[in-house]
C-alpha cells in the first residue's frame, strides 16, 4: 500500500553506498534533486545544503526562470555534514526538493522543463566557473 511507502523512506543524511561514496569523495560538492509531498506549497522548491554560493545562486536561477523557490522556512535545510549532498571534498553542495504537482508539470510541459534543467544549468555553470550564465545557453 501507498501509506507503507514512508517504511522504506531513508532520509539523505543516513543514506550511504559504498559507489555513491567513491564518487563523492571525487567531487568537489553535489547536487541532491529530491520529490515532496506538496505540503499545501505545490509550486515552491525547497533548497537547502551547506555550500551556500551554490544554494543561492540556484534559488537565483530559479526564481529569474519563474518558479517559486526558498532556502529558509521549510523542513528540509539539508545542513547534517552526513546529508549526500554535503559529502564531496569542499563539505558542501545542495539539495532541491520538488514539490509532486510541479514534479508532474516538468513530465508533462516540455517547456516548463527546459525552464528549470536551463537554471539549474545555469547556477551550477556560475558556481563551477564563477562567471554569469545566461539560463537560455544551457537547453542544449
Amino acid at each position: 500500500m501507498a501509506a507503507d511507502n514512508r517504511d522504506l523512506h531513508v532520509t539523505s543524511h543516513r543514506f550511504f553506498e559504498k559507489r555513491g561514496d567513491a564518487l563523492l569523495a571525487r567531487c568537489e560538492f553535489a547536487l541532491g534533486i529530491h520529490g515532496r509531498a506538496d505540503r499545501r506549497d505545490p509550486n515552491t522548491l525547497y533548497l537547502g545544503g551547506r555550500d551556500v554560493e551554490l544554494v543561492e545562486l540556484l534559488r537565483s536561477y530559479l526564481l529569474t526562470a519563474g518558479f517559486g523557490a526558498t532556502t529558509y522556512g521549510h523542513p528540509f535545510p539539508a545542513r547534517e555534514r552526513t546529508n549526500i549532498c554535503n559529502r564531496g571534498t569542499s563539505g558542501g553542495g545542495a539539495q532541491i526538493e520538488l514539490p509532486l504537482t510541479l514534479r508532474l508539470r516538468l513530465l508533462n510541459e516540455i517547456a516548463v522543463m527546459n525552464c528549470f534543467v536551463g537554471a539549474i544549468r545555469g547556477a551550477l555553470c556560475e558556481r563551477l566557473i564563477g562567471e554569469s550564465a545566461d539560463p537560455a545557453d544551457n537547453l542544449t
